[in-house]
């Protein structure tokens, strides 16, 4: 008896869920979160169900209220800090940012250009005087290893000083470097990779962008008002962009601007493989970079005295831009700290 009750149970509700997911009205677009409700799939039908629940947003938000209100300065992995800025970390580790240096410097070893390694510190790493009382990441151990890297390059001085005194380096409500931070590191790497940096007065600023929540904002279910300047420069709209086997002129990609994520008006956004190179006749060195999104600000910036090749092994293949004719200049390995000190992602330079 007990057994037919149940399997009665079992029907009814997914019965109740069928009618549930063909009665619900559409959504465009989850509040607040910028993206579009999860596609119903057999490997995880909940999300599916859990993105149209009625009420869904004014839940979050009762969650979210609740948790603060009893002391709790963090949600879904994010936290307040002072002055408007909202931070987040992934769960790293000191041995997995190790063996992906070891991986890259077995594919040093055997790669005919010099290879350089300049990981970008995470808002915690670098806005310290923003950061809440009392709070330690304890991510001392993780910067000793990246001392250790191919020809290090280390931008934590440089953000850390810039950010301490003012400069907007990262967005208030997203993880990345804004242009302004992109161009001190790009200052930075002129020594090691050779170029001669053009100074501020070379670019001329261009808001395209405002009131841009990014990655911390959406995981807090709040918005901030950031900005998304371009450091733009003659000739920069020459430029050819192939992203992905599509190609586009013009380093930046406007229309990103009306999608959820304005970010991507960067090159090579969310992309495993994109080439930059200049329409001009004169032969250029072409540098390859190693690099997750924090690439994309950087890249428009060192396309002035590089072709480029931007190499994301997230999703892309090493095989798809190392197996091909071009020689490389040099070789900048550029992802986040947080992303190689959570992922092992660069053994793939060597399969």
């Amino acid at each position: 008896m007990k057994d037919r009750i149940y399997i009665c149970l079992v029907r009814f509700s997914a019965l109740a869920l069928a009618l549930f997911a063909w009665l619900s009205p559409p959504v465009d677009l989850l509040p607040l979160e910028n993206r579009v409700p999860a596609a119903f799939s057999l490997a995880d039908p909940d999300a599916f169900f859990f993105d149209r629940l009625p009420f869904r947003h004014e839940l979050l938000l009762l969650c979210r209220n609740t948790e603060l209100a009893l002391g709790k300065n963090e949600y879904a992995g994010a936290f307040r800090g002072k002055n408007g800025y909202l931070f987040s970390n992934e769960q790293t580790d000191a041995q997995t940012l190790r063996r992906n240096l070891d991986a890259l410097a077995d594919f040093a070893a055997r790669c005919d250009a010099p290879v350089y390694t300049a990981l970008v510190p995470s808002k915690t790493d670098a806005l310290l005087s923003y950061l809440p009382r009392f709070y330690d990441a304890g991510r001392t151990p993780l910067w000793d290893v990246a001392e250790t890297a191919e020809h290090s390059v280390d931008l934590l001085p440089t953000l850390r000083g810039r950010g301490g005194e003012g400069k907007a380096v990262y967005y208030r409500g997203d993880h990345h470097l804004t242009s302004l931070g992109a161009y001190y590191v790009y200052r930075a790497l002129a020594a090691p990779l050779g170029f001669a940096a053009a100074g501020a007065s070379d670019f001329s600023v261009s808001v395209v962008c405002g009131g841009f929540s990014g990655s911390d904002a959406r995981k807090l279910l709040t918005a901030t008002d950031d900005s998304i300047a371009l450091f733009r420069y003659a000739g920069d709209s020459r430029f050819a962009v192939r992203t992905d086997g599509k190609t586009q002129s013009g380093l930046y990609n406007f229309d990103a601007l009306g999608t959820t994520d304005p970010y991507g008006i960067f090159p090579g956004y969310g992309a495993g493989l994109c080439e930059i190179s200049s329409d001009t006749e004169t032969v250029r060195p072409r540098l390859l970079l190693l690099c997750d999104s924090y690439g994309c600000a950087l890249a428009p910036l060192l396309a002035r005295h590089f072709d480029l090749t931007l190499l994301d092994l997230r999703y892309a293949q090493a095989s798809a831009a190392l197996t091909n004719e071009k020689k490389y200049a040099a070789v900048l390995c550029f992802y986040g700290m947080d992303t190689l000190a959570a992922h092992e992602i660069l053994y793939r330079l060597n399969v």
